[in-house]
């Protein structure tokens, strides 16, 4: 049986916990007890199978996007916004997760050296930095 590694739940979960528990504790209040041990009990480090992981995400779609004609697209887009950083984050405005990917690749390397960020004055005002690959006679 296929497993799914559990971070991304965790996650949400913690998410939740942390700025909407009342959204939470409707949630499990959705569960049956068993579905709601595994949710409580699961650590980013965990798997869970396919099954378990769809069941869990469909009462998280049902209190948090009743009546969405995609509940999951939304909950997947949410999970993303929680679990996204830097670069990523810059492209969650456009819907499409392979687009974030595609794009965030591109851009990486314009933005950094050997994987680390390269902060340079920008030419039009000594104030403001930005972020870039070094130039050319900053590399000698």
């Amino acid at each position: 049986m296929h497993k799914v590694k559990a971070s991304d739940l965790v996650s949400l979960r913690k998410a939740l916990a942390d700025s909407e528990p009342h959204v939470l504790e409707q949630v499990r209040a959705r569960m049956p007890k068993e579905l709601c041990a595994v949710l409580d009990e699961t650590v980013a480090s965990g798997w869970l199978t396919d099954p378990q992981i769809c069941e869990i995400y469909e009462h998280f779609c049902k209190v948090l996007f009743p009546g969405a004609l995609s509940p999951f697209i939304h909950l997947g887009r949410r999970m993303a916004l929680t679990s996204y950083r830097g670069v990523y984050r810059v492209f969650l405005a456009i819907p499409s997760t392979s687009f974030v990917i595609g794009k965030a690749a591109s851009v990486w390397p314009l933005i950094t050296r050997r994987g680390r960020p390269r902060w340079r004055r920008s030419p039009r005002t000594a104030a403001s930095s930005s972020c870039a690959a070094p130039t050319r006679s900053a590399r000698r």
